[in-house]
């Protein structure tokens, strides 16, 4: 049994097992399986635990709070018969909304199988142990127990822990350079977005959600204008985004936070928590998508390798919003997923869950799949009224679009 410090990325996650927050902040992955075993399905997660160090960890809230990494896995695998396919949905959504608890496992598995047999598993992991690429390296684990009987070459991840204590000191560089580049602006400084509302009022955890979807020719579309500028998809979503911020706000920059997905080399391979925030100060005019993508690109590159600095530590060097209310904060997160993997043997479709996170403001999700692109929105009602909500979105969705038209 081994202990191992926190990164400074998770401890923005550990309040969550502290009881200071009963919200869920967890990382999803389901897939429609064709009836395998329920025995070969443990034994195969089995195996990816002996090799993933924090899939056999739990959380010790000892001050300070450490990680036991468990000599021997535990599988956390429950298993549901005879269920209705009308519900089945609903329980993957009802799964992650588990919070976990300290000492448990930061992970679990969930097999739900139909009375024809129907099969879906369900997996849900703490941030404290996943993130969005860890999701793309554990499918690959799946896909054969040969995989996940190899010895792991990659770099734990207690040294990316020790990695970040040693740069992101209070004194050092990265703070030094977020103290100037956000020159007395909070680190959730409010977003005026002209249609929120009741600003004044409490927040509680209730969240709502919205999606619009591009399909057919017109992903293909979006996505080949990208590369023939040479930019990623989330860049082109973070450029329309400025144009949309430009409208609703009619301020030539407002400040939004990124999820940057991006790793120190070495770690590429590297299951756990590396996901973060990053506050950028992005320019939003109301130009064209082309002009827009230059000045977003520009203040994207501007923060360099500050990009790593936990939002956490961020925090400490720009302070809080003195606003009397919880502010308006748009956050944008953007990944790709396939909608087919192999696993255990066989071809699996990975579906997909809409994951509701109760956010100060507006948190923006974009997705990607071979055939479309959907932008999510988990928002509010206290704050934004749902046609609000949606007449955004779409705004973004037509703005990536304008190239075309």
């Amino acid at each position: 049994m081994d202990r191992w410090p926190l990164s400074l990325t998770q401890e923005s996650y550990s309040t969550r097992l502290r009881g200071l927050d009963e919200r869920p902040v967890n990382v999803t992955l389901a897939l429609g399986l064709d009836d395998p075993p329920s025995e070969l399905i443990e034994q195969h997660l089995r195996a990816i635990c002996s090799r993933e160090p924090l899939l056999r960890a739990s959380l010790d809230l000892a001050e300070p709070a450490t990680l036991t990494i468990h000599d021997r896995p535990r599988v956390p695998l429950s298993v549901t018969d005879g269920l209705d396919p009308a519900v089945v949905g609903e329980q993957v959504q009802h799964d992650t909304q588990h919070v976990f608890a300290a000492g448990e496992p930061l992970w679990r598995a969930h097999l739900l199988r139909t009375a024809d047999r129907t099969t879906t598993l369900s997996l849900n992991f703490h941030h404290l142990v996943f993130d969005g690429v860890s999701r793309g390296l554990f499918l690959r684990s799946l896909a054969s127990a040969a995989h996940a009987n190899s010895a792991n070459s990659a770099a734990p991840y207690a040294e990316f822990a020790h990695w970040q204590r040693e740069r992101f000191t209070a004194d050092g560089e990265d703070m030094r350079f977020w103290r100037d580049y956000l020159k007395g602006w909070a680190h959730n400084q409010h977003v005026p977005l002209g249609f929120a509302k009741n600003l004044d009022q409490p927040l509680d955890n209730s969240c709502r959600h919205h999606a619009v979807r591009l399909a057919g020719v017109a992903t293909w579309q979006v996505l080949r204008w990208g590369r023939r500028h040479g930019v990623s998809l989330f860049m082109q979503v973070l450029a329309a985004l400025s144009v949309a911020l430009g409208e609703a706000t009619e301020a030539p920059e407002n400040l939004v936070r990124a999820t940057f997905h991006g790793r120190p080399s070495g770690f590429e391979r590297t299951i756990g928590c590396f996901g973060q925030d990053v506050t950028l100060r992005l320019p939003t005019h109301q130009v064209a998508l082309a002009d827009a993508l230059a000045s977003t690109r520009h203040a994207w590159d501007e923060l360099g390798d500050h990009k790593f600095t936990p939002y956490r530590c961020v925090r400490q060097a720009a302070g809080g919003s003195a606003l009397p209310f919880r502010p308006v904060i748009v956050t944008l997160n953007s990944f790709s997923t396939p909608t087919a993997a192999s696993a255990f043997g066989e071809e699996a479709a990975v579906l997909d869950v809409p994951e509701f996170l109760p956010e100060e403001g507006l948190h923006l999700q974009l997705s990607q799949t071979p055939q479309a692109l959907t932008l999510e929105c988990s928002y509010h009602p206290v704050r934004f009224a749902s046609q609000d909500i949606e007449q955004f979105l779409q705004r973004i969705m037509s703005i990536l679009q304008e190239p075309h038209r």
